[in-house]
C-alpha cells in the first residue's frame, strides 16, 4: 500500500504539527490544562553559544503551559526565542539546548491567549548534552517506529461514512478540498503516536492509497474509524517532510 507523504533525505522531527496559524485546543475529554505562568528572573550564567547551526542553546528566562504543549522563552545572548514542546519540568535560569528544525511563523495559540512572530516547535525541552532526546530524531521516528509495527491489511467491505467521502476521491480532488472539513471512513492501518502533541495514523478503505491523518483522539492499528477534519495539501512540516494530501487535527469516532 503505497503512502501519499514524500520524504526528502533530511533527518527530522516530533509533529508533525498543529499547523501555523491555527488554534489549539486541550485533549477532548481529558482535564482541562492549567495555565502556569513563572515571570522572569535575572540569567546568572552566560549562555553557552551552539556551534550546531539547526541549533539554539541559551537560557530559560520564562517558562508557560497550556494547550498541552510547554512554552519556554530562552535569552541566547544575542536575543530571546521562544521554543514550544511536550510538557516537561522547565526551570527558569537553566541551560537549554533546542533544535529549529520546525519553525512557526505567526502562530497563534488560544489557549495563551497571545500570538508569536516566531516560535520553534520541538521534539524535547531537555538539553541533548545532558542525556535530553534530540528532536531531529524523534522526526525520523515519526516514519521509522511505523516500521515495527505488524503489518495491517484491509480484508473487509468499508463503506462509505454517511455525509462523507471515500480516500480516493479525497485525494483525487484534493485540490478543491483544501481548506475544507471532510468525512471519511477507513481502518487505521499505522499508528505513530505522540508526535508534536498529536497521534499521526494512516487509514485504508482497502484501494490503493491511505490518507494521513492528525488527531488528538485515541485510535489504534486494526480499529474501523470515521475521521473527521481539515484537508491540506502540499503541506510542508520542514526538514523535508511534505504530504501531497493530509487530513489535520480530526476527530476520530471509533465503530
Amino acid at each position: 500500500m503505497n503512502s501519499i507523504s514524500r520524504i526528502s533525505p533530511l533527518v527530522l522531527f516530533y509533529c508533525l504539527l498543529g499547523a501555523c496559524g491555527q488554534e489549539d485546543t486541550a485533549d477532548a475529554g481529558s482535564p482541562n490544562k492549567e495555565i502556569q505562568a513563572v515571570q522572569a528572573q535575572p540569567v546568572q550564567a552566560q549562555p553557552v553559544m551552539a556551534t550546531d547551526a539547526n541549533l539554539i542553546s541559551g537560557i530559560v528566562v520564562s517558562t508557560q503551559d497550556g494547550g498541552g504543549y510547554t512554552f519556554v522563552e530562552i535569552e541566547t545572548g544575542d536575543d530571546k526565542v521562544w521554543a514550544a514542546g511536550p510538557v516537561s519540568a522547565v526551570t527558569v535560569g537553566a541551560p537549554i539546548t533546542i533544535s529549529k528544525e520546525m519553525p512557526m511563523s505567526d502562530f497563534h495559540s488560544a489557549t495563551l491567549e497571545r500570538s508569536f512572530d516566531l516560535i520553534y516547535f520541538v521534539t524535547s525541552l531537555q538539553d541533548p548534552a545532558a542525556g535530553g532526546t534530540d528532536a531531529t530524531a524523534d522526526l525520523t521516528n515519526l516514519h521509522a517506529n511505523v516500521s515495527t509495527q505488524p503489518a495491517i491489511t484491509v480484508t473487509e467491505a468499508i463503506e462509505r461514512a454517511e455525509g462523507g467521502m471515500t480516500i480516493t476521491e479525497i485525494i483525487a480532488d484534493a485540490g478543491r478540498l483544501a481548506g475544507q472539513k471532510v468525512r471519511v471512513r477507513g481502518k487505521v492501518v499505522k499508528l505513530t503516536p505522540a508526535i508534536l502533541g498529536k497521534d499521526w495514523i494512516h487509514i485504508s478503505d482497502g484501494k490503493d492509497t491511505d490518507l494521513t491523518i492528525t488527531t488528538k483522539d485515541p485510535a489504534a492499528p486494526g480499529d474501523i474509524v470515521i475521521a473527521e477534519g481539515m484537508i491540506s495539501i502540499d503541506k510542508d512540516f520542514g526538514a523535508g517532510y511534505v504530504y501531497e494530501v493530509i487530513m489535520e487535527d480530526a476527530t476520530i469516532k471509533t465503530e
